[in-house]
């Protein structure tokens, strides 16, 4: 038997495919049934590699008794977040509003026009059966409560919008770093407690911040993250890359799953650590990284979205180790050399015989290589995670950036090759299906693009033009400007999707950097770089207007990227002018070690400037200092 999905190409949606619940894929035709039939709509959200997605699927979803229930009572939509992170925005916010913890898998109960009115997280099965029930008796014998419930969710949503009400924000970076100083674990790196996020976002701009204020201690405390998270089983010791968080608070046990968005953005922090630190082995993790990703997530146009947790129904299986194996197949010297630089028996056990290698990155061990070598061989011989192959428009722009910042820390050409090709395949993909979609796969209708994907997009196209100098992609970048603007504003920020989304009750915005940096965030520093390459002061204003759209500097450790967005007006702006300015360039990156932003002035500029083999102007905010014609006289202004 198979219900609706079977013709969807969405991974997660094919993983149900074969379900004895009637599922449908998340369309008007499943909203007009439920209207024309007057039954609860039942929104379950997840991803392909989401482990407690797959338990409540044999648990609840594979069960006949269960399904029967559903099917009776419920038009049921199932719907991959990663194809619409709009929809599970939207669902998600409502679980907040009544109070509860989000996650995955999510389960909401709509009225017929979509309005939830309850929901949740994983189920097990009884409770799920009896939550079924429950909300069946009600919408049978008393529906006017299940619209009052819906009501008060649509008064939360409101309330929730009167937080993007313009206001004048009052920002001290010292609050930032005392709120860190308030969570952060000492000893093992990271913010405080389980599960421990690697969160990138949040540690590339501490230390980027670091430069800014030349903090030693954030600097300090950045690295002491980095190399905890590297010498820990959240990152994968043979194969290289991270899983997406550790159960544990030691960056110990992962929830084995690995994303492209945490490895994409886990190389810039990695090449920005051995930037700042100079010690090797965060530049070999890097290298071992984008060589995992090169190996695995990389298809012949873009990189595919992620790795599954479990492999034959079983958390982590290809990743862990019994120590009987190791001894079997590693001679004895081999298995005390694993013993020791993987800390088996002092921290890798974890459960049922199971180990999980860690690392010791900062210590040197002979023949290591080697012995990875080895590991992986044998491992590769087991059945491998699923791969979800849907190619993601804003997660590849994210690891095209960062690409960028690891071909500046390695002076490597090869990475900066990368982040072109990067661009040049969405840019054809684009011309493909006529317009910049959420993602591709081969075959597919593909989803209209987000707010995330053209703002990552054009920051690619921005830190593209920084360090090439080809106006190409600033003009893509002013680009993408006009339809951001033309497609998501509102009176009260940029929404997350477009008014072309008809089928959702609301548009929510994109504010909260998490495990990815809010699309508003990134758009804010993108408008300043763009005000600050062109001299077009509407860049400014918008700039200016998302900053002050949102409440976000009360609450730091979730804003990271809203810092930085704000204290780009604080950083000098190096426009370079005449034939030796890409020569200025690599000069400041080797010998300047504060923070700036240099790039080569456009050919207009360049026009309304006296000519000269070589010269810059130091800009902040709206502000240029006087012509410097000497490099010598750049680095003193500088430093004054």
């Amino acid at each position: 038997m198979e219900n609706k999905l079977s013709t969807e190409t969405s991974l997660y949606l094919q993983q149900h495919a074969t379900n004895p619940v009637h599922w449908q894929a998340w369309s008007e035709s499943a909203f007009a049934q439920a209207r024309a039939e007057n039954k609860i709509v039942l929104l379950s959200i997840g991803y392909s590699s989401c482990h407690w997605c797959h338990v409540m699927e044999h648990e609840s979803f594979e069960n006949d008794t269960v399904a029967k229930a559903m099917n009776k009572h419920f038009i049921c939509i199932k719907i991959d977040r990663e194809e619409h992170p709009e929809v599970d925005s939207l669902y998600m916010q409502a679980l907040q509003i009544m109070g509860q913890h989000g996650g995955w898998p999510l389960n909401v109960f709509c009225l017929p026009n979509g309005k939830p009115f309850y929901g949740g997280t994983y189920f097990p099965k009884e409770n799920w059966l009896q939550v079924l029930q429950n909300i069946n008796t009600l919408h049978q014998t008393k529906p006017d409560k299940l619209i009052d419930y819906a009501k008060r969710i649509s008064d939360g949503y409101a309330v929730l919008d009167q937080q993007f009400e313009p206001q004048e924000q009052k920002v001290e970076v010292n609050t930032f770093f005392t709120a860190l100083e308030k969570r952060y674990d000492k000893t093992l790196g990271g913010l405080y407690g389980a599960p421990k996020f690697p969160m990138p976002i949040l540690w590339q701009n501490l230390a980027s911040l670091s430069l800014l204020y030349k903090n030693k201690d954030l600097s300090n405390k950045v690295e002491n993250t980095v190399l905890n998270i590297i010498n820990g089983g959240i990152y994968d010791q043979i194969g290289g890359g991270i899983s997406r968080y550790s159960v544990d608070e030691f960056w110990k046990v992962p929830h084995f799953e690995k994303m492209l968005y945490d490895n994409a953005q886990f190389i810039g922090l990695l090449a920005q650590v051995y930037q700042s630190s100079k010690k090797t082995y965060f530049k070999q993790a890097t290298y071992q990284t984008i060589a995992f990703l090169e190996k695995e997530f990389k298809s012949d146009k873009l990189y595919y979205a992620a790795l599954d947790a479990d492999t034959e129904g079983e958390e982590g299986k290809y990743y862990v180790w019994t120590l009987e194996s190791l001894q079997s197949y590693l001679s004895p010297t081999e298995f005390e050399l694993a013993n020791t630089s993987f800390s088996l028996k002092e921290r890798g056990y974890w459960e049922h015989g199971n180990y999980v290698l860690q690392g010791s990155w900062n210590k040197e061990f002979a023949e290591l290589d080697d012995l990875k070598k080895k590991l992986l061989a044998l491992r590769e011989q087991r059945i491998k995670p699923a791969l979800d192959d849907k190619q993601i428009i804003s997660w590849n722009a994210l690891l095209g950036t960062n690409f960028i910042k690891c071909a500046i820390a390695f002076t490597d050409n090869t990475l900066l090759e990368k982040a072109k090709n990067i661009y040049q395949n969405i840019i054809s993909l684009s011309k493909e299906m006529g317009g910049l979609m959420h993602h591709y796969k081969v075959v597919v209708k593909a989803n209209e693009a987000l707010l995330e994907d053209y703002v990552f997009f054009q920051e690619l196209c921005i830190q593209l033009y920084i360090e090439t100098s080809e106006e190409t992609y600033l003009t893509k970048a002013i680009s993408l400007m006009e339809s951001i603007v033309a497609k998501f504003s509102s009176n009260k920020g940029l929404f997350f999707s477009s008014a072309e989304n008809e089928l959702l009750i609301k548009r929510t915005f994109d504010t909260l950097d998490s495990v990815i940096p809010s699309a508003n965030s990134t758009l804010a520093c993108n408008a300043f770089i763009l005000f600050q390459a062109t001299g077009d002061v509407t860049y400014y204003s918008i700039w200016q207007k998302i900053i002050n759209h949102y409440d976000w500097a009360s609450q730091p450790l979730h804003h990271a990227n809203w810092y930085k967005a704000y204290e780009l007006q604080n950083i000098p702006f190096i426009r370079l002018y005449g034939k030796n300015a890409q020569a200025w360039k690599k000069q400041l990156s080797e010998t300047y070690s504060g923070s700036l932003i240099s790039f080569a002035a456009t050919n207009k500029m360049a026009q309304k400037m006296p000519s000269s083999d070589s010269m810059a102007l130091i800009c902040k905010e709206k502000a240029c200092s006087a012509p410097i014609t000497s490099f010598e006289n750049l680095i003193d202004e500088l430093n004054a």
